[in-house]
């Protein structure tokens, strides 16, 4: 459940899932997680979510569904659910081969997959004259989501 909302928020924003991971994630959580975590982790990770959050509402930003930038956010999606669950050292995917780890993977690409359309058609949907306040909305659900799938 949690890859699939980590997912959903990379499909609104391809940086959520590492930024996520790296404002909940702890120095004594271990490789690669306790870099993450850092003050040092946590401001790049920030910089790069910030980044995105302004190229976002720029009108030369390509399409999310686009093939690069769509075949980001599913990377950007799967890595981040195994990350979320790798990071858990209860974890039984922590000392499993990577074909266990396969399923994590599907939900979190999937998800993300799955939040580009829905992100794409919600911006469409809306009677505004420009983009900007639906993406503005969009930016509170990924923060909300990726939050949530991160949370302790």
């Amino acid at each position: 459940m949690r890859a699939a909302l980590l997912g959903l928020a990379a499909g609104g924003r391809s940086t959520a899932p590492v930024a996520a991971l790296a404002w909940t994630s702890k120095p004594s959580d271990g490789p690669p997680f306790g870099s993450l975590g850092s003050s040092r982790g946590r401001a790049l990770a920030g910089a790069a979510a910030l980044g995105e959050l302004v190229v976002d509402k720029l009108p030369q930003t390509p399409s999310r569904l686009a093939l690069p930038p769509l075949l980001g956010r599913v990377v950007s999606g799967a890595i981040g659910g195994v990350g979320l669950t790798l990071r858990s050292s209860r974890s039984p995917l922590r000392a499993s081969p990577w074909s266990a780890r396969l399923p994590v993977l599907l939900v979190g690409g999937g998800a993300a997959l799955a939040g580009s359309h829905v992100g794409a058609a919600w911006r469409r949907a809306m009677p505004f004259d420009n983009d900007l306040p639906a993406a503005l909305v969009e930016d509170v659900v990924v923060v909300l989501l990726s939050g949530a799938a991160c949370a302790r």
